[in-house]
C-alpha cells in the first residue's frame, strides 16, 4: 500500500516531536535546541549499551497530528537509529473528531478481490448496432444490498463477511467510472483495540494468499467505517507495511479461487485463524510458483502433515487388532514398572510420559495419502494428469511410498538426496491435494474443486473420472 510523504506533530515518550513520514519510515525531529543535545546524549549512550536489556525491540503505539489536521496512530518498531528513525508496522489516520476506538468494520479494495468477487450482478449492460457498426453501450449499475459471504469469529468478535461494489465517478471522458469490488469484514460488538484491527487485516491477506497460492498480495485501500444512524460513516484509512511487491500482470492476477458456490468463505478465515492451515510453502510471487527448493518441498509435505492432524485421527486409521495390541503391551509394561526400573537411581523419571509416548498408535505418512485419495475421488482423475498413469492400486501405492521416503528424508535432514522429476510430480500432487482438502472443508462439490484447481494451478485437460 503506497500513500504520499506527509508531516506532522506527534508525542513520543511524553514528549513532543515534529515528524516526517516515507516509505513506512518515520522520522523525529525535537522541537527545540535543548531536546536536539539530549537526544545526541541519549544517543551516545544507547549505543554504547546496545539495544535493549532483554535483547528484544518492542512495538510502540503512539499519536499525532498531520499538517493537514487528521489524526494519526502509528505503531512502530521501537527502536530507533541514531537520527530517530523509526520503522513503521501500521498506521491509521483519520478525522480527530471520530472516535478512532468505536470501529465497526473494514472494507478492503485490491485487484486480487475484484477477481475474487464477481461484481456482475450489480451491473447490467446492452449495446446495439446498426447496419453491422456499434451504434450506442448503455449500463445501469443496480443499487443492491451487499451480499453475506459467510462469518468467522475471532478472539470474543463475531466478524460477518460481505461482498460489495465501491465506484468513482469521474469527470474524465476517457475513463469517467471506476467500479470495484469491495470486501467487507463487520464486527457485531465495536472494536476497541487497533492492534485487534491490524490482526484482522493479517489475517485477511493470509486468506488471499491461501486464495492466490501465492504472497506478494496487497490492499489497494483498507477503510474503517462505524455506524451513526444507522448509516455507514468511513472514520479512517489504515496502512500497513507487508513489504510485497504487487502482481502486475494480469492474467496472473486471475489465477484465484472465487467467491462462487462457496457455502461460507468464513470456515477458511477460522482454520487459518486456529492455525490448521500452514502458510510458509505458498510462492512468493506467481512466478515462483513452478520452482520448488528444498524449503518448498519440505514445506509443502508439513502442510498436508498439518491438515491431516485434525482432519484424521491416528486411532481411526488403524485396525481395532493393532490398537488392542498396543493397549496389551503398554498395561504390561506398566505393570511390570518396578522391574524395568531397576537400577535407575530415579525410578520415575517420566515413565508415564515415555510409556503413553511409546504405544502411540502409528501411521505412516504414505497411509495418510492414501486415505485422502480413498476419501476424494477426484484425486484419480489428478493422477492421471500429473503423472499420465491410470490411477491403479498399484501406482496410488508406489506414490504414496515414494512420497512417503521423500517426507522421511527431509524431515530427518538428509536433504542433499537427489530430487528426481517424479519427485517433483509428487509434490505438485501434494500442494493440489492440500488444496482438494481445503476446497471440500470449504462445501465445494467435486465438479466446482475441478473448476477451481484448472484455475489456480493452470491445469489443462483435466478431466474428472
Amino acid at each position: 500500500m503506497k500513500i504520499d510523504n506527509f508531516s506532522g506533530y506527534i508525542n513520543y515518550k511524553g514528549e513532543e516531536y515534529i515528524f516526517t513520514y516515507e516509505d513506512y519510515q518515520i522520522q523525529l525531529i525535537p522541537i527545540t535546541y535543548e531536546k536536539m543535545i539530549s537526544h545526541r546524549i541519549d544517543n551516545t549512550f544507547n549505543a554504547i549499551v546496545g539495544k535493549t536489556k532483554t535483547g528484544f525491540v518492542n512495538d510502540t503505539i503512539i499519536n499525532g497530528i498531520c499538517f493537514d489536521n487528521s489524526a494519526i496512530t502509528i505503531c512502530i518498531i521501537d527502536y530507533p537509529n541514531s537520527e530517530l528513525n523509526f520503522k513503521v508496522r501500521w498506521m491509521y489516520i483519520h478525522n480527530e473528531n471520530n472516535n478512532p476506538m468505536k470501529i465497526k468494520g473494514i472494507n478492503f479494495i485490491s485487484q486480487e478481490i475484484n477477481y475474487f468477487y464477481d461484481i456482475k450482478r450489480y451491473i447490467n449492460d446492452d449495446y446495439q448496432t446498426k447496419e453491422n457498426k456499434f451504434k450506442s453501450l448503455t449500463i445501469n449499475v443496480n443499487s443492491l444490498e451487499r451480499e453475506l459471504l459467510g462469518n468467522f469469529k475471532y478472539k470474543d468478535y463475531n466478524i460477518e463477511i460481505y461482498g460489495d461494489m465501491a465506484f468513482k465517478k469521474n469527470y474524465d471522458v476517457s475513463n469517467n467510472l471506476e467500479l470495484w469490488s469491495k470486501l467487507s469484514l463487520e464486527s457485531k460488538d465495536e472494536i476497541s483495540d487497533l492492534n485487534t484491527i491490524y490482526e484482522i487485516v493479517i489475517l485477511q491477506k493470509n486468506v488471499i494468499d491461501i486464495l492466490t497460492y501465492r504472497k506478494n498480495n496487497t490492499f489497494d485501500s483498507i477503510e474503517i467505517y462505524t455506524y451513526k444512524n444507522e448509516e455507514r460513516i468511513i472514520q479512517g484509512r489504515f496502512y500497513i507495511n507487508n513489504g510485497c511487491i504487487k502482481e502486475t500482470n494480469y492474467k496472473n492476477v486471475k489465477q484465484i479461487i472465487t467467491s462462487s458456490h462457496i457455502k461460507n468463505i468464513g470456515k477458511l478465515y477460522k482454520l487459518i485463524n486456529e492455525r490448521k492451515i500452514y502458510l510458509s510453502h505458498l510462492s512468493e510471487s506467481h512466478k515462483l510458483k513452478s520452482t520448488y527448493d528444498s524449503s518448498k518441498l519440505l514445506g509443502i509435505l508439513i502442510a498436508y502433515e498439518r491438515m491431516i492432524n485434525w482432519k484424521y485421527s491416528k486411532s481411526s486409521m488403524r485396525n481395532k487388532e493393532y490398537l488392542e495390541l498396543l493397549s496389551r503391551m503398554k498395561q504390561l509394561t506398566i505393570e511390570n514398572k518396578e522391574k524395568l526400573c531397576t537400577g535407575l537411581a530415579n525410578k520415575n523419571t517420566k515413565f508415564k510420559n515415555n510409556v503413553d509416548n511409546i504405544f502411540k498408535p502409528k501411521v505412516p505418512y504414505s497411509k495418510y495419502i492414501k486415505q485422502a485419495i480413498e476419501d476424494y475421488p477426484i484425486t484419480l482423475s489428478l493422477i492421471e494428469n500429473i503423472y499420465g498413469v491410470h490411477a491403479s492400486n498399484k501406482s496410488i501405492n508406489k506414490i504414496s511410498e515414494r512420497i512417503n521416503e521423500l517426507r522421511n528424508n527431509m524431515a530427518h535432514g538428509n536433504i542433499d538426496i537427489e530430487v528426481t522429476d517424479n519427485h517433483i510430480k509428487d509434490i505438485h500432487f501434494m500442494e493440489i491435494l492440500i488444496y482438494i482438502l481445503i476446497l471440500t472443508e470449504l462445501g465445494l462439490k467435486e465438479e466446482e474443486i475441478a473448476s477451481k484447481i484448472v484455475t489456480l494451478f493452470n491445469i489443462k485437460n483435466f478431466l474428472i473420472i
